[in-house]
Formats: C-alpha cells, sequence, structure tokens
C-alpha cells in the first residue's frame, strides 16, 4: 500500500511541475525573447543618385533614403571630394531630413576636375554613406578674344583677333606713337602726349581731352578702372583721371615734390584696386576715386611698380625696394650692382621674381637674400627696350615669356633656357588663351612692310597675319586684346 501511494505521489508530482512550467510559458511576454522581435532599429538605408553636371563649375547632387531604419532621419545630404570614398569631413551638402529623394545644386566646382561623391542619412542608431559616383567637370569656355587694337606710326589700328583682318584705322597725329590702347565698356582708350582720345568699336570718336601737360611724349599708355581713365606722361608732373563716357576732367594730381619739378620722366602708371602708384624719383600711392596722395617714398625708377599680396615692389639705384602697400613703409631692400643696373620690368610668380634689363633675364627667389636661380644673359631687351616696361617675363604654365631684342623668346621656367623664340620688331607682345599676339616686318626690295601675327605659344606656329600691308611701323608697347566677356589684356596684365 505504501509503495502504490508512493509511486502515484511522484506522478503527481511530475504533473503539478509540468502544470507550473506550462503556465509559466503561457504567460511570457512578447518580446521578452530578442530573438523573436522583428522591428530593431538599424541604420538608414541610402542610395546616392545619378549625377547631373551643369557646367563646368557646378553639378546637380543628391540621393534617396528607402528605409529609416525603424527611427527618424535626422540628417541627409551628400558629401563630394576629389578622391574616392567622401566622407561628411570632406565637402558636404545637408539636404533636409525624412525618407525619400533629395538633390540640391552644388557650385563653385573646379573646371575639368573629376570629382566623388556619396549620398548620407543618420539617425538615432547611426550614420549611412551610399554607393560612391563619380563625374567630371567639363572644361571652363574660353573667353573668346575679339579684336585687337594697337597703335602705328601715326594712327590707331583695330584688328579682328580670330582672323588678323583690319576693321578700321583712325589717324591721331604725324609722329610715332609707342604708348598702348586701353579698354573699358565698349570704349578705345589711346593716349598721346597731351591729347586722350576716345573712340567707339566701331572706330567712332567719341571724345578728346586735353591735359595741360606740354606737348611732349609719347610713351605712356592710359590705364582704365573705377570709370575713370588715367594717363600721365614724360613732359609732366601731373596725372590726370578722366570720366570714361564723358570725357570730364575728374581729378589731377600734381608729382610737385619731384625733385626737379617738371616731369615725372618715364614712369608708368599702376593700379591696385582703388589706389594708383607710379614709382619716379619717388614712389607715390594715390586715391584712384579721388585724386588724394596716400603716401610716398623716396626711391623709384622707371620700372612699373609691382603689387602683390598686400606689397609694392619697385627697383630704384641698383635696389629692389619692399614697400608695405598700405603705409610706404620700407620692409626691406636688396642691393645687386650687377643684375640691377639697368632694370627695365620686373614680374612675380610662382614664388619668384622675374627680371629684365638691358643686359639679361633672370630668376631670383623671394628671401632677404634674393638669390640668383638663373640668368640668360643671350635674352635681352636692349637699350631701345623702352616699350616693355611692364611685368616681364610673363609666366604661363611653367614657362616664361619674354619680349627680347627683335624676337619674343620662351624660355624654361626652371633653367633659363630658351625653348622657342620668333621674329618681332620693337614691339610688346600680348598673350590671351595660349596666343601671342605681336608684330612683324617683311621687307621687300628697300620697302618695310608691318603687320600684326598671332602665334601659337606652345608650337610657335603662326595663326595669322594681318592683311593691313602698312608701312606704318607698330611702335607700340603692347597690343590691347579684347575679349568676349569684355576683359582687357595688354602684355601680361588683364583689365576689367
Amino acid at each position: 500500500m505504501r509503495l502504490f501511494c508512493t509511486k502515484y505521489q511522484n506522478v503527481y508530482i511530475k504533473f503539478i511541475c509540468y502544470f507550473l512550467l506550462l503556465a509559466f510559458w503561457s504567460c511570457s511576454r512578447p518580446g521578452d525573447n530578442p530573438t523573436q522581435n522583428p522591428t530593431q532599429n538599424a541604420a538608414p538605408t541610402v542610395t546616392t543618385a545619378s549625377v547631373s553636371i551643369l557646367n563646368s563649375t557646378s553639378a546637380t547632387l543628391g540621393g534617396s533614403i528607402s528605409n529609416d531604419g525603424g527611427s527618424n532621419i535626422s540628417d541627409r545630404g551628400v558629401c563630394y571630394g576629389v578622391t574616392p570614398n567622401p566622407t561628411i569631413a570632406n565637402s558636404k551638402v545637408q539636404i533636409g531630413t525624412g525618407t525619400g529623394s533629395f538633390s540640391t545644386n552644388v557650385m563653385g566646382l573646379q573646371p575639368n576636375t573629376r570629382y566623388y561623391v556619396r549620398a548620407y542619412a543618420s539617425n538615432t542608431v547611426g550614420l549611412s554613406y551610399g554607393n560612391e559616383q563619380n563625374f567630371t567637370t567639363t572644361a571652363a569656355p574660353v573667353d573668346t578674344a575679339v579684336s585687337v587694337y594697337i597703335a602705328g606710326k601715326d594712327s590707331l589700328f583695330a584688328f579682328n583677333a580670330q582672323t588678323g583682318a583690319l576693321k578700321w584705322k583712325r589717324y591721331i597725329a604725324p609722329e610715332f606713337i609707342h604708348s598702348s590702347p586701353a579698354y573699358s565698356n565698349g570704349r578705345v582708350f589711346l593716349a598721346f602726349k597731351s591729347k586722350l582720345f576716345a573712340f567707339d568699336t566701331l572706330g567712332n570718336a567719341l571724345w578728346t581731352a586735353t591735359t595741360n601737360s606740354a606737348n611732349v611724349g609719347a610713351y605712356q599708355s592710359a590705364i582704365v578702372s573705377n570709370g575713370l581713365v588715367y594717363t600721365c606722361n614724360e613732359g609732366s608732373r601731373f596725372i590726370y583721371a578722366f570720366n570714361q563716357a564723358t570725357g570730364n576732367l575728374a581729378w589731377t594730381f600734381d608729382a610737385r615734390e619731384e625733385p626737379t619739378n617738371t616731369s615725372l620722366g618715364l614712369a608708368d602708371l599702376a593700379i591696385s584696386g582703388n589706389t594708383i602708384y607710379i614709382a619716379s624719383q619717388y614712389t607715390y600711392a594715390i586715391d584712384a576715386i579721388t585724386g588724394a596722395l596716400r603716401w610716398k617714398t623716396r626711391g623709384g625708377s622707371r620700372v612699373l611698380p609691382l603689387i602683390s599680396n598686400g606689397k609694392v615692389y619697385i627697383m630704384s639705384g641698383y635696389t629692389l625696394f619692399t614697400l608695405d602697400s598700405a603705409t610706404g613703409t620700407i620692409l626691406r631692400s636688396k642691393v645687386h650692382n650687377v643684375l640691377f643696373s639697368h632694370p627695365l620690368s620686373l614680374n612675380l610668380s610662382n614664388g619668384r621674381f622675374f627680371y629684365a634689363d638691358d643686359y639679361w633675364t633672370a630668376a631670383f627667389d623671394t628671401s632677404i637674400n634674393a638669390n640668383i636661380i638663373w640668368q640668360n644673359n643671350s635674352v635681352f631687351p636692349g637699350s631701345s627696350g623702352r616699350e616693355i616696361i611692364t611685368h616681364s617675363p610673363v609666366i604661363i604654365d611653367n614657362k616664361a615669356y619674354c619680349r627680347s631684342a627683335g624676337s619674343v623668346v620662351m624660355l624654361d621656367i626652371q633653367t633659363g633656357n630658351v625653348l622657342w623664340q620668333t621674329a618681332t620688331d620693337d614691339m610688346g607682345m600680348t598673350i590671351v588663351n595660349g596666343i601671342c599676339y605681336t608684330n612683324i616686318k617683311i621687307t621687300t626690295g628697300a620697302l618695310d612692310r608691318f603687320y600684326i601675327k598671332a602665334v601659337d605659344i606652345e608650337t610657335n606656329t603662326q595663326i595669322w597675319r594681318s592683311n593691313n600691308n602698312s608701312t606704318s611701323n607698330f611702335f607700340s608697347s603692347a597690343a590691347c586684346v579684347t575679349t568676349k566677356s569684355g576683359k582687357m589684356y595688354r602684355f601680361g596684365m588683364t583689365f576689367n
């Protein structure tokens, strides 16, 4: 009997245990087992959209978010760069929140450059990136050269910059004109002795202004900025500013501090922002709007002042001076009794100074010692080199271009070695879009004829020669070349 009870007691206990376990399972709540939770949060799912290129500097970038991962999208957009796998640490553009598609136009890209882009999105769980897309912006449109304006023996000429065809010719005076024309807002200006002439692009005379200067000097070229035309000449101590639309005198600056009290000599005007600089016996900084003197510093020469990064560089008495452009304070000077003996022009590019005088062209570094990197005495302007007083050599794509005696020369910027040269005749050069505009003399029997020519600067190939068939020598300092956008190029400088 006892054995029977014990046996059924054990069965009863097991039954109770199974019942309690079943009851426990039946009371379990959904989610108590994490492996059975289908709604756990995750990072978003994002795809990068195809890129639409708008122009050389902009494109449409975007993406789409197909799943927010169970959490609200707090940030989304695109990131891009010039190396693969860009992140939000690179250039980033935020484009709203939420799921779905998104896009934006990105501006300020570099022309002809490959970019990599990925869409991104983030929520409370994390950050996700889409697939990578890449694209290459188009090349920048060429600002096509339209006209070449140049002064000849006694006239102002206009040529088609693409073909060399003569557009028009206007008589100025029965003398050689050495100054270059200037251009702005559809007007062509030419300074000659005590007069300043204005023409439209068809050659119609607009106005002529007369200065109080002596009727001497035919070298200084006008410059145009701030709606004004600025001029001076070698027979005067005055600088003039005229309204470019009307020819009315805006202001006159009297450089009475000049020791001779008579003339600024062969000095040319340089402009940077709202300040005009000129170096003669003194170097002057003049307010370009009002004509008021900002500062003056003793020392200067006929070399055009070079303005760069808040500094003004001038040559005077075998010395290169560095001045503070705001105050005229001399920051440093370097004397070189041989190299700086007959200075004509100075340029600063690629961390180097480039210098030309009557005897050589040279490159030297910008350290306080002005260490010579190279010098080439087989390429020099010659004593008649007044025509190239500007920033020379012109530096383009690691090549140095300078006007030598009777030729235009391309030099290796690293060594100074001559790469090619092309014959010219006592004239400067202007380079626009890889084309050098200069002149050539062709002698037939006892008759000399002078033409303008366009030369490819990479191949030294003549593209065209003007059809003027002129016996008037182009003794100008440089051609004035204008472009479709209204820019003006003269030698190595860009205006407007």
